[in-house]
């Protein structure tokens, strides 16, 4: 996850680094997958209540698109997922979402001005403690507009000023609505082909268009130190960050920070990334990878009222392929905490997670992979801690090229002292694909 400040100035971490993209990228490329998914879950309404469970098919649609596109002086990336869920017996209503991200820049480190287009859309829980069926979810949506200028004052040193606009909304609940608005001044200074040092100071003004009392002003200032080789890269940021609501007129500061570093060594690949930073309910994360309030298991959550948040976030992964010849392994452990300046909300959520995949022949794996979460509420809130694990076994046939059959089972447990948080889903299922 990232923070305000981080998102408003993403076009500033993606135009250094495009080049570096680029040259990793395999080129350019446009993607299409379509798929259908026919399941049968034998609790479709993930109750407790033995008279409540039904046991009902349901059928997704789902078509993915990517696309990659990058010249001298500009570059696009969009990678998009439509689906349609069909519940047989009505257990919830039919659903059909959007979700992804896509984003086009305009300009290069070497030319004095540049602008980056980004929008997202991302469907997620009502509430951290909702249980996933189709009217628990609501869908957030996120559009920026980032001009900047820069000069070169010598050929190691730029300063650039930016300009932003962000405009947040959901479909289901216009009291997010909210509006961004930012200035950023930078100074960048490049060490060596590898190594390059920026310093970054904010102004940014949030205006919620429904519910005024909560808009805020919000001042950051940062020091950032990025490398990247051939095997290791790494970026680490910090700073402080003040939030001052127009309402109580009431300080809400901390100190932030961001790591983030991969490094790859020979058939292993290590990631690890730790962050800390303001945010409000309704941008949450903002338009990342890892979406908003949770890199666990399930769907992501939006932030529950209107409120100032101080979220804190660790996530480290390893996969490899040096177990067995034939087979390629991986473990993650996520954490995220959210300390609400006001509301009794406060909450944390931890996960763990493993998975291994077996190639039986060229065309045929077999994969299993397991996972365990926990939420956690602060005594003084309403909401009903749990744990849930979750374990699937996939069979995957490449029928031809780009043709995929996959047969799986899935069974998810969760446990909760709130009987309406706990439930048992079992799950089998064939799925179809094709990408051209």
């Amino acid at each position: 996850m990232k923070s305000t400040s981080q998102l408003l100035v993403c076009s500033f971490i993606l135009l250094p680094a495009a080049n570096v993209v680029a040259q990793e990228a395999k080129g350019d490329f446009f993607d299409l997958e379509v798929s259908v998914d026919h399941r049968k879950s034998d609790n479709a309404l993930r109750s407790s209540l033995d008279e409540m469970k039904i046991s009902e098919a349901q059928d997704s649609y789902r078509a993915n698109l990517g696309a990659h596109y990058q010249n001298e002086w500009s570059q696009f990336f969009a990678n998009y997922k439509a689906e349609k869920e069909v519940f047989q017996r009505n257990s919830q209503p039919d659903l059909t979402s959007l979700d992804g991200l896509a984003s086009l820049t305009l300009g290069n480190d070497y030319q004095p001005l540049s602008l980056l287009l980004q929008h997202s859309r991302q469907s997620m829980l009502d509430t951290p403690d909702a249980i996933d069926l189709t009217n628990n979810r609501d869908t957030q949506e996120i559009f920026t507009i980032s001009p900047a200028a820069k000069t070169h004052l010598s050929a190691a040193d730029s300063l650039m000023i930016m300009g932003s606009y962000t405009d947040v909304s959901y479909k289901e609940d216009d009291q997010k609505k909210l509006e961004q608005k930012s200035v950023r001044l930078a100074w960048i200074h490049g060490i060596s082909k590898t190594d390059t040092v920026q310093v970054f100071a904010q102004q940014m003004d949030a205006s919620f268009e429904n519910s005024p009392q909560a808009n805020y002003q919000l001042q950051a200032a940062s020091v950032q130190y990025q490398v990247t080789l051939k095997r290791f890269s790494y970026q680490l940021q910090a700073g402080y960050n003040k939030a001052i609501t127009e309402v109580t007129d009431k300080d809400f500061s901390a100190p932030s920070y961001a790591i983030d570093s991969a490094y790859k060594s020979g058939a292993h690949n290590f990631t690890l990334s730790l962050s800390q930073s303001i945010t409000d309910t309704s941008l949450g994360g903002g338009s990342q990878s890892d979406f908003n309030m949770t890199n666990g298991v399930g769907l992501t959550a939006k932030g529950v009222g209107l409120d100032l948040i101080n979220l804190r976030s660790a996530n480290i992964g390893w996969t490899t392929t040096a177990l067995c010849e034939r087979c390629s392994f991986g473990l993650r452990a996520n954490t995220m905490r959210q300390d609400y300046q006001q509301l009794d909300e406060d909450g944390q959520e931890s996960s763990v997670g493993a998975h291994i995949k077996y190639n039986l022949s060229r065309a045929l794996s077999l994969s299993v992979s397991a996972d365990h979460r926990k939420r956690e509420f602060a005594a003084e809130t309403t909401r009903s801690g749990f744990d849930s694990d979750d374990i699937t076994l996939l069979v995957n046939y490449e029928i031809s090229k780009g043709l995929n059959l996959k047969v799986y089972v899935e069974q998810e447990k969760r446990k909760s002292d709130d009987v309406t948080q706990a439930y048992t889903e079992n799950l089998t299922g064939l799925n179809l694909s094709y990408q051209f």
